[in-house]
């Protein structure tokens, strides 16, 4: 997997099944680390694609899996491929990790990823990692006050260095070196 040759190894995915060499949780990560390989070894948009289709539902909802599948998208000019399979894994399986990728990808005028994220605030309030990309999106979208606060929220619930350092460029995005610093 880590020499370049993850497709390959895609290939020998039903005979490690059948091998019974790993299972349960042990295969699931094993498998999640090989397609996640192959996907991000994806030399163009038609090879992403084939892979993507030939995946099974389980194996689409896993975070790891993909998180390389719309980081590859994104890479290869297909940004908005990439956020559905997240917004649509969101909805089925939650996942903080996700959740995290979902507000870094880049956005087209496709629709507001902050009113994506605002609803599924609903089914989970104190999600460390909702709240603080929910204060990225804020300040992206140069809601200050709002930023603060979910960041704040981020923190009080959890949140480490990455609210911190969020936090941060909510201060200084307004021209508040003191605070900026602190945070």
């Amino acid at each position: 997997v880590d020499t370049g040759r993850a497709r390959e190894a895609v290939l020998l995915l039903p005979a490690l099944h059948a091998s019974h060499v790993a299972e349960g949780p042990a295969l699931q990560r094993q498998e999640a680390r090989i397609l996640s390989a192959a996907l991000q070894q994806a030399g163009d948009e038609a090879e992403l694609s084939r892979l993507w289709s030939s995946l099974s539902r389980g194996q689409k909802s896993d975070p790891q899996v993909v998180a390389a599948y719309a980081r590859r998208a994104v890479a290869l000019g297909q940004a908005e491929a990439g956020i559905a399979a997240v917004e649509k894994t969101l909805r089925r399986h939650w996942s903080p990790e996700l959740v995290a990728i979902y507000g870094a990808l880049p956005r087209s005028g496709r629709h507001s990823p902050l009113k994506m994220a605002e609803a599924w605030l609903v089914d989970h309030p104190q999600d460390p990692a909702l709240l603080v990309t929910l204060g990225q999106l804020c300040r992206h979208e140069q809601i200050w006050g709002k930023a603060e606060a979910y960041l704040q929220q981020a923190l009080a619930h959890g949140a480490g260095a990455e609210a911190w350092e969020e936090l941060g460029h909510v201060h200084a995005a307004q021209h508040d070196d003191a605070r900026a610093r602190t945070a």
